[in-house]
């Protein structure tokens, strides 16, 4: 037991104590000496090789790489950041020319349609004024059919600027045509008229023959058209009620201004209709009232 005790007594000697203060300081230096590297050294990669504790080899190098290609990547991203703006900025301009362009195109149609539509009522105006009895209808159409209840001003007049237009060219037209007149031609029969190769001549010409030539020169010279009606309205060789059939078909059909005015005016001669005018829209209607009313009586009298 006293020779165990003496053992121990020179195993913690001196020496042993000083190898052991030795050795723990160098421990705490190496620690100290990683945490230096890792914490002020990160970008350099180091080894440390121990028989006791291996090898120890820093991963802050990584680390520090990552931290650079992500940094780097932020950089990039940063500096294409106004590229990308420019580019939705770009796209949203574009988007937005995409749509002008296409409300330009919309609209230039609409003004494009508003001025063939414009084109037209000038020519139907003009084609009214140069002895057209069709482009006078479609000018007292359109203004019935424009017209709008809610475009009526507390005076009665319509706003509706084409609509108005149209009925002023109706009503200057009627005004034109509607003035007392006499006789422009003579009433005499045409020579060289022929129907299927017979030639007309007043002893022989039927009434329909008469309205039948009226249809076949249709708008053509008005000059010898407008003294043959007036021959044949004033022809007794017809029944009166022939002749107001014939002036009221003529009225209806015949494309002349001219010849329209001239067989109301010999119709209201012819039945005594008095206050009407020589050429109105309305002519057609009172024509036919009037013949519904009064063909009977007038085809039983006895005199033309």
């Amino acid at each position: 037991m006293k020779n165990n005790k003496t053992y121990f007594q020179r195993l913690f000697t001196l020496q042993f104590t000083r190898k052991l203060v030795l050795y723990g300081f160098g421990a705490i230096v190496f620690l100290f000496g990683v945490f230096f590297l890792l914490r002020f050294v990160p970008e350099k990669a180091f080894e440390f090789s121990s028989p006791y504790f291996g090898t120890i080899k820093t991963t802050a190098l990584y680390a520090s790489n990552y931290l650079s290609e992500i940094q780097d990547i932020r950089l990039r991203v940063e500096g294409q950041r106004d590229t990308i703006d420019a580019a939705f900025a770009n796209a949203a301009n574009a988007q937005r020319a995409a749509s002008n362009a296409e409300d330009q195109v919309v609209f230039a149609r609409e003004q494009l349609r508003e001025m063939e539509t414009n084109a037209a009522f000038l020519q139907l105006v003009v084609r009214a004024y140069s002895d057209d009895r069709e482009a006078f209808d479609e000018l007292n159409k359109i203004y019935h059919d424009e017209i709008n209840p809610q475009e009526v001003n507390v005076q009665g007049f319509t706003t509706n600027s084409r609509a108005l237009y149209a009925i002023g060219v109706v009503n200057s037209i009627t005004v034109l045509h509607s003035g007392e007149q006499n006789l422009v031609d003579l009433p005499v029969f045409p020579v060289g008229l022929y129907n299927g190769g017979k030639e007309l001549n007043e002893s022989n010409i039927t009434s329909d023959e008469v309205l039948g030539l009226f249809q076949k020169y249709n708008k053509g010279s008005v000059s010898w058209q407008s003294g043959f009606l007036q021959w044949f309205s004033h022809c007794e060789r017809f029944s009166k009620l022939q002749r107001l059939e014939v002036l009221l078909e003529i009225r209806k059909t015949n494309k002349s201004i001219f010849l329209c005015e001239w067989a109301c005016r010999e119709f209201f001669r012819l039945a005594n209709i008095t206050g009407q005018r020589a050429f109105h829209p309305d002519n057609v209607k009172i024509m036919e009232d009037w013949l519904r009313e009064n063909g009977s009586r007038v085809n039983a009298e006895k005199t033309p």
